[in-house]
């Protein structure tokens, strides 16, 4: 019997409300095609009888394992043992096992004496539990030969479920199988649209791997991905070569690993360090770096400087750049970056000053005017960018283009910034 595609079922009014985000659906997605099954469908639902039983049958009927989260508790809005069991023309039958631990619960004084032992025991017809030795009552059965399980919503207790209960299950039954192949590309300074057209080629070469482009501002994520077969690993590893080439200036990182990580890695091989001064971003760069763990490793300092005054007293901006040029120059952005690592003593540093919004700007100077300052070992350079955007977005990108500024230095040695302008 072989099992590769398969359905989830998420099942909650808290869900399609929005007072809950459906995580566990995604985490079961990941965990599945990495164990080597593809999952066609991910299916959100309230707490409607109608609904779950026109899913449900639905699922049955096109796919060859389906898994069904929610709806199993003792309160009166978890319906799914009983929609089930009509559904699928089961009886609804007490769980020995179930009432057993139920009555136990009860007994020790750890469940209330009003506890709805009966509605919690109470499973569809033929159904096995998946972890008798626990409280939770996730189950499994069988229905004209699709594999259907039921878990928790409770996001703790659906994973647990899924790794040492579905997964084994699943393996048991069908066999091992080659896990599924993904790699992500976080990309900075190109659109969706741009990076679509570039891969296209490659795109064409490797037709069994699927390509997904996943704006996350400020980066584009691209994911290949592909369930394996004997020879998939050579095949999946040959595309992926080829778009890190075509891209290696504009990859900030590559699976879990950010921008910042990335900085992170690349000044530890160097043996340097970093420090930062900021304006407009009041402090988000310095907090970005230091969401690393073990970046004290690396990160000297940060300061915020948001008057002419801070400037002047902290990084020594002097009295007639501010006055000639103003705070936001590529002036000033180049004396703040040259400031904070005389003070740090630090190899590289770092500067933002710019006018964020949504109010400051001039005809000369429009809001999401941004000067960046670089300073390293062997000069300081400032330029001017121009983004657009509301106010926590030009700030964001900001901080982005900065630190992928510095990145594509430390990598390449570029002192052309890999983006000037973006929308």
């Amino acid at each position: 019997m072989s099992i590769k595609h398969g359905e989830i079922i998420a099942i909650g009014d808290e869900l399609i409300s929005g007072r809950v985000l459906n995580t566990t659906s995604c985490f079961a997605a990941d965990r599945l095609f990495n164990a080597g099954y593809a999952i066609k469908r991910i299916t959100v639902i309230g707490d409607d009888p109608d609904d779950i039983n026109e899913c449900l049958l639905r699922a049955v009927d096109r796919s060859s394992f389906v898994i069904i989260s929610g709806g199993l508790g003792p309160t009166s809005d978890d319906i799914t043992n009983e929609v089930a069991a009509k559904a699928l023309g089961r009886r609804l039958v007490r769980n020995e096992g179930i009432m057993k631990r139920l009555e136990e619960c009860r007994a020790s004084g750890r469940c209330p004496a009003d506890f709805p032992m009966d509605k919690l025991a109470m499973l569809p017809e033929a159904a096995e539990e998946l972890n008798p030795s626990g409280h939770a009552a996730g189950y499994y059965l069988r229905h004209n030969g699709v594999i259907l399980f039921f878990l928790p919503g409770v996001p703790e207790q659906l994973r647990e479920h899924l790794i040492r209960r579905v997964l084994p299950t699943l393996e048991k039954i069908n066999g091992r199988q080659p896990g599924g192949l993904k790699k992500t590309f976080r990309i900075f300074g190109r659109s969706e649209i741009e990076l679509n057209m570039l891969i296209a080629p490659i795109d064409r070469k490797y037709r069994d791997i699927k390509v997904g482009y996943y704006p996350n501002f400020p980066e584009v994520f691209v994911s290949l991905s592909m369930l394996e077969d004997r020879d998939g690993k050579a095949y999946f590893d040959s595309m992926c070569r080829e778009v890190r080439a075509l891209l290696a200036e504009n990859i900030t990182g590559e699976d879990d690993e950010t921008l910042e990580k990335n900085i992170g890695r690349l000044l530890i091989r160097k043996k340097a360090r970093l420090a930062v001064a900021e304006s407009c971003t009041g402090g988000m760069m310095g907090r970005q770096i230091t969401s690393v763990p073990g970046s004290s490793a690396w990160f000297e300092m940060g300061v915020v400087t948001y008057a002419n005054n801070a400037k002047r007293k902290l990084l020594g901006v002097s009295e007639g750049t501010l006055a000639a040029h103003g705070a936001v120059s590529s002036e000033t952005a180049a004396e703040m970056a040259e400031g904070v690592r005389k003070l740090a003593g630090s190899d590289y540093a770092l500067s933002i000053t710019g006018i964020a919004g949504p109010g400051g700007g001039s005809e000369q100077k429009p809001v999401g005017t941004v000067f960046i300052g670089m300073t390293t070992p062997e000069k300081t350079v400032a330029e001017r960018f121009l983004f657009q955007g509301r106010r926590e977005q030009i700030r964001t990108i900001s901080v982005a283009a900065a630190l992928d500024w510095l990145r594509r230095h430390l990598s390449f040695g570029s002192y052309i910034p890999g983006i000037k302008t973006a929308a």
